[in-house]
């Protein structure tokens, strides 16, 4: 059953929201074109950091100021075995307010709104079609000021719910209503790449991929107070990646540097000194550790140390391992993004080292 209460309305996160106008229009566009035939799902990418979820939130606000009703939801790693997850973060938080607006909601299937009663008689293995079927029919009902869904860290979706929003894809709604996923490209199942890239090409996904922000963006609108080389080297060292810039200049501005060693994972709340709340970029490198296998964490601290000299076979050197094992580990931190191949011949980078 769905929780009726008065949930809070979507509003602008503390970070300030730079640049990224070209693409608030193209969906403010969607919003405009959702009663007349538009992309019924808007695809947002980008690497870590790059300001995806914001550009949700901005989103979220934007839709809300039109009447819309806006509910929002964030896939896990750890809930991967939780089918429907995203979908249900997002249904789960329905108020009062939400209700009346959309009634419809109270018609979705249970699962959807993170009730597991089914999932535990075995409903949705043995009719998913007929799941998504009644999930189409009941979002195609809604009237009104409309319905925007908004998904966020969808590379970590559980299949159920990639195969929905397949589903959902290859069906367009012909209703008020628009779901915006958020993703790393990098770390973005196939079938869930496959399945956005076909709505790209049918008109019923808009892809909006997310790149630096430019020098002059950062330095006029987030750093007027530094002198301008200074704040030149920082956004060259952030490679205009918002968060990593917001995360230099703090460290800058505290007079501390932005990585050091990290604080026991059994004290989140702490910076890497102990003298207040982490930084996003720290708080993004936490979050992806506990994941790592020992060695893949071995191989990661290893590489941060040897810097511009870090090759597979001088990390097997001093890290003891055989260098068969050394490229596996690697192959798997790459995947989530946390080092990439260096420019340089065989050399390996620590994401966001340069």
């Amino acid at each position: 059953m769905s929780v009726a209460y008065d949930a809070p309305a979507v509003r602008a996160d503390s970070e300030p929201f730079v640049s990224r106008s070209a693409e608030v229009d193209r969906l403010d566009a969607v919003l405009e074109r959702l009663a007349d035939g538009g992309p019924s799902v808007v695809d947002i990418t980008g690497e870590a950091g790059i300001g995806k979820s914001r550009l949700l939130t901005e989103f979220g606000v934007r839709a809300r100021r039109r009447g819309m009703t806006v509910l929002r939801g964030q896939a896990a790693e750890y809930e991967r075995h939780s089918p429907f997850q995203p979908f249900a973060d997002a249904f789960a938080w329905v108020g009062r307010r939400d209700l009346e607006a959309v009634p419809e909601l109270r018609e979705l299937p249970a699962m959807l709104r993170g009730s597991f009663e089914e999932a535990s008689s075995g409903r949705w293995t043995g009719d998913r079609f007929g799941l998504y079927q009644e999930t189409a029919a009941v979002l195609g009902r809604v009237r009104g000021t409309g319905l925007a869904v908004l998904l966020d860290d969808l590379h970590w979706a559980d299949p159920a719910s990639l195969e929905l929003l397949d589903y959902l894809i290859r069906h367009p709604l012909r209703a008020p209503v628009l779901l915006v996923v958020a993703r790393r490209d990098r770390q973005t199942p196939m079938v869930l790449t496959t399945a956005l890239t076909r709505g790209v090409d049918t008109g019923a996904v808009l892809r909006i991929a997310l790149g630096p922000l430019g020098e002059r963006d950062c330095v006029e609108e987030l750093a007027r107070d530094l002198p301008p080389r200074r704040a030149a080297e920082i956004y060259a060292a952030s490679e205009g990646n918002p968060l990593y810039f917001l995360t230099l200049l703090q460290a800058h501005r505290g007079s501390r540097p932005p990585l050091m060693p990290s604080p026991p994972l059994s004290a989140p709340a702490e910076g890497p000194t102990g003298s207040g709340p982490r930084t996003g970029l720290e708080a993004l490198l936490l979050d992806e550790l506990p994941s790592l296998e020992p060695l893949e964490r071995r191989i990661l601290g290893a590489t941060a140390v040897l810097g511009d000299h870090a090759t597979p076979e001088m990390l097997g050197a001093i890290t003891a391992v055989p260098v068969s094992e050394v490229v596996e580990a690697l192959h798997q931190v790459m995947k989530r993004d946390l080092m990439r191949p260096s420019n340089a011949q065989d050399l390996i980078a620590v994401r966001g080292d340069g």
